[in-house]
């Protein structure tokens, strides 16, 4: 039986996320049935709220998110944007079902710029619809990619009345003359062209990378279909419309979310003994062309290789101040083809004279092999299987047995000897190739090689499997986007420095945190890294990837990126480790506990009861209408049409609605017992409300609910020790790998450095160090865990000190452990601060004290008074 990918149906990002769009329809009533157009038989999304309403939920969710506030409603179109590698695909899918379980929608359309987006969107579907069925108590939903050969299925599409899901490229519909815009005289059509039933359903439309679609005619094709709204996913938004919901690069990174990025760069220095020009684009402009090529240049006696634009009759060597350039006077431009000089000399776009380019490439192949070994060696025993992917410069170079396809081999070949895990390897064997040969991926090209097809674009479990023997992956564009495997760990760039692909794209096919093999459950108990073998200069790479976030965020957006030639490793100190004050410390720090939530149901009961009382508002739904002048002007050869509101109203009538088992709703959504919940709406004398909307009756009561429950678990838990301990072998490791400028040097720590998370942090491990009352301190490792209701608990620090008497002298050894915030509290998140609330009930058993620092003051006047 074929092994499936495990899911996580409790990342609370995740959760968020789907949470804030399915906020943004609060007082939406949920339809029992979808409402049907009699004529054409056509079952279709409806919205009763107000673009008013719409915008006061967005409000809240912007609020609630702390991401700028709307002033105003820019359409219907809501922006979610998450980092590459978190799982935004995952996140608009079971919106979809939450959209549906929430208000009852059903029609969703799935519009991708590409076809290979479009197969990344199907294999994900697959992958979650099982789980999903589970979650979702197999409500019946239909997936299906739109064929223009296959009108019925749009015909079935508009007229069934279960959730219907249409996955569809924007070149589908977005040309002149397509079929979707074609009266159908037959298949039920009627002389109707489809996209007139299409927009009766008023789908809620989903974009996968909208910032491709952002052309007038995408755009004009999107409205085309008369969404009820547009939910747009994207890591780099190019119009952020109404942003609901973020997750910065900063964030998933902070997080864990993702695995963090090394850079292995291999470089030619920079020559000036000989001409060197990179040859990156010609364009026109008008009746204007230009070149853009990168050469070495003499800036005030500094030899710098620098990009610089020339058109025709420039003098290179009066540009760059250089001799040797001498008779590189630029002749002819040919756009998207070459640059032609005086001396006779043409080079062609993409390519580089003066350099040996080659020879870098071969470089490269060799570490990114050698990086895969090491690797692999690493994380085999965690099940983990390791894939590479090479992004190449040109398809002819790799196909064939080209240069590049020869560099692989050879260099597997030697380096494989020195690894024993793969010396009995054949190269052949473990390398494979996808190539687009169009720069637009299309039906015909996408499957031009069948068999890596399959394996690289849809089977991933396949090639996620030890048996599977391919682990070196070749491509030149066509994996850009759409494609990404959790457990690609290198990533070398053969592919020009100056590549159209984006260095975002090109790391986003890597970040994903890996799975293990054969049961595909993703790890997130370690940092893992992805390491790019570049080619080019370390700074360059990154000043180039920096500039990039700052496009897309802003400056100070973006994350740190680590050279991975500055890695070092922090070593335990075993004579302090062995040591009497570690012994002492670790028996008090050491005992685990179990936790139990003690609640008084009856109090608890009594304040929702007074609370729902006091806050609760469920006005009635009522029909409104709206009068509008229509003005018709005439733009070149359109005709374009405006409205101008000058009368609205609202009738409230009497609705007589089915009120379902709201009690096991309550039930599924607090997590109380039925009993529990009975008494909380028997108790209260606003239960009428329900009548006015149920869905927000349920919706808001809930919402009060949670808030009180959530107070009385903290107040109530309490700890019990369970009689055993961490084992500290298992807590602390020998050696620890990390980057230099995440570690500073430490003073009776039981490691020789100490790694840090915040500034903050460096600063206490430095204090620490320099006080001499301080016998010893402990960051404390990721393994040291407290268990709390929402997650495991890791504290910072563990300190051993000793205390002044009233003369002045040390005296009494004591025992602390800190978290150190620097932050308010009012800044923490609500789970960050019920862990520290947890934290602070689990040491009151040990007998240790426990603070909370936000400066360097609260930590002298924490071991001061204690």
């Amino acid at each position: 039986m074929k092994q499936k990918f495990k899911l996580n149906h409790s990342k609370q990002f995740q959760l968020d996320a789907i949470e804030s769009t399915i906020k943004l329809f609060e007082g939406q009533r949920k339809l029992d049935t979808s409402f049907v157009d009699y004529i054409d038989g056509v079952s279709s999304n409806k919205l009763d709220l107000e673009e008013k309403e719409i915008l006061e939920n967005l409000n809240e969710i912007q609020k609630t998110n702390q991401i700028p506030i709307s002033n105003q409603l820019d359409g219907m179109n809501f922006s979610i944007e998450m980092e590459t590698g978190t799982g935004k695909t995952y996140v608009y899918m079971r919106t979809i079902y939450e959209l549906n379980k929430q208000y009852g929608f059903e029609k969703f359309i799935i519009v991708v710029p590409s076809v290979a987006i479009r197969e990344g969107t199907k294999k994900n579907f697959e992958i979650v619809k099982d789980d999903f069925e589970i979650l979702y108590n197999k409500i019946p939903i239909r997936c299906s990619e739109y064929q223009s050969k296959n009108l019925t299925y749009v015909k079935d599409f508009c007229k069934s009345n279960k959730i219907e899901l249409m996955i569809i490229t924007i070149d589908s519909f977005n040309k002149d003359g397509n079929i979707l815009n074609t009266p159908q005289p037959e298949r039920g059509f009627y002389g109707k062209k489809p996209i007139e039933l299409i927009q009766k359903t008023n789908p809620i439309v989903i974009l996968d990378e909208p910032q491709n679609m952002e052309k007038e005619k995408s755009s004009a094709a999107i409205a085309s279909m008369h969404p009820l709204c547009t939910l747009r996913y994207s890591a780099t938004h190019k119009y952020p419309y109404n942003l609901i919901y973020q997750l910065s690069p900063v964030d998933a990174i902070n997080q864990k979310l993702v695995k963090r990025i090394q850079v292995y760069s291999v470089f030619e220095d920079i020559d000036a003994n000989k001409p060197s020009i990179v040859c990156e684009s010609v364009t026109k402009k008008g009746n204007k062309f230009k070149a853009k090529i990168k050469v070495a240049k003499n800036s005030g006696g500094k030899i710098k290789l620098t990009s610089i634009s020339v058109k025709v009759d420039d003098d290179l060597e009066k540009l760059t101040n250089i001799r040797q350039y001498h008779g590189y006077v630029v002749e002819e431009l040919f756009v998207d083809k070459y640059i032609k000089f005086r001396n006779r000399e043409k080079i062609l776009v993409g390519d580089e004279i003066g350099t040996d380019q080659k020879e870098i490439q071969r470089i490269q192949i060799n570490r990114a092999i050698r990086s895969h070994f090491e690797i692999q060696q690493e994380l085999r025993d965690k099940k983990i299987k390791v894939l590479s992917l090479f992004f190449i410069d040109k398809v002819s170079n790799y196909v064939g047995g080209g240069i590049l396809q020869k560099f692989f081999d050879d260099e597997f070949n030697k380096l494989k000897k020195e690894y024993p895990d793969f010396e009995k390897l054949d190269p052949q064997n473990v390398r494979d190739g996808y190539f687009s040969q169009k720069k637009t991926d299309s039906e015909k090209t996408i499957q031009k090689d069948s068999e890596a097809f399959e394996k690289i674009m849809k089977d991933k479990e396949r090639l996620l499997s030890f048996d599977e023997p391919t682990s070196f992956i070749f491509s030149h564009s066509a994996l850009r986007e759409g494609w990404d495997n959790p457990n690609v760990f290198v990533i070398c760039t053969l592919n020009q420095s100056f590549s159209n692909m984006r260095k975002r794209q090109e790391i986003g096919r890597g970040l994903r945190l890996p799975v293990t093999t054969p049961d595909l459950i993703q790890q997130t108990d370690d940092e893992y890294t992805l390491t790019v073998v570049a080619n080019l200069n370390y700074e360059t790479y990154v000043e180039t990837l920096q500039n990039e976030y700052n496009e897309d965020y802003g400056s100070g957006a973006s994350p740190p990126i680590e050279n991975a030639r500055k890695q070092v490793w922090v070593s335990l100190d075993k004579t302090k480790f062995e040591s009497k004050e570690f012994e002492k410390l670790w028996d008090k720090i050491s005992p685990t506990a179990n936790y139990s939530a003690q609640i008084n149901s009856d109090e608890l009961v009594k304040q929702c009861i007074k609370e729902i009382e006091k806050d609760l508002k469920v006005d009635s739904i009522v029909i409104r209408s709206q009068l509008a002048s229509v003005n018709m002007t005439k733009q070149n050869d359109s005709i374009k049409i405006t409205s101008d509101p000058i009368l609205t109203g609202s009738d409230t009538i009497d609705h007589n609605y089915v009120i379902g088992n709201i009690v096991d709703e309550f039930t599924e959504r607090l997590g109380l017992t039925r009993k529990t919940v009975i008494k909380i709406l028997t108790g209260i004398k606003n239960l009428n409300l329900i009548f006015n909307d149920p869905q927000k009756f349920v919706i808001s009561t809930s919402e009060i609910i949670k808030k009180i429950l959530h107070s009385y678990i903290v107040d109530g838990i309490e700890y019990n020790l369970d009689g055993k301990k961490l084992p500290k072998y298992e807590v602390f490791k020998d050696t620890i790998k990390s980057y230099e400028y995440k570690t500073t040097d430490a003073i009776n720590s039981i490691y020789d450095k100490v790694i840090f998370d915040s500034d903050f942090e460096k600063q206490v491990s430095e204090r620490l160090s320099s006080q001499s009352r301080i016998k010893l301190y402990i960051k404390l490792p990721s393994k040291f865990i407290i268990s709390t209701p929402v997650g495991n608990y890791n504290p910072d620090w563990a300190i051993v000190s000793e205390k002044q008497d009233l003369k002045g002298k040390l005296q009494e050894i004591l025992h602390f452990v800190v978290e150190t915030k620097a932050k308010d509290v009012s800044d923490r998140g609500t789970n960050e601060q019920f862990k520290i609330e947890c934290g602070k009930k689990h040491f009151e058993i040990l007998e240790i004290p426990y603070e909370v620092v936000e400066n360097l003051s609260d930590l002298e006047r924490m071991l001061n008074n204690a």
